[in-house]
C-alpha cells in the first residue's frame, strides 16, 4: 500500500504536538496541585 510521505510527516508532527501539549498540561496540573 502506498502512503504519501507528506501525510505521514503531517501525522508525525501532529502526534508530536499532541504529546508535547499533553505533557505540558499534565506538568502544569501537577505543579498547580502542589
Amino acid at each position: 500500500m502506498h502512503i504519501e510521505p507528506g501525510i505521514v510527516d503531517g501525522a508525525k508532527i501532529a502526534l508530536s504536538y499532541a504529546t508535547a501539549s499533553g505533557a505540558g498540561a499534565y506538568a502544569l496540573s501537577v505543579a498547580w496541585k502542589h
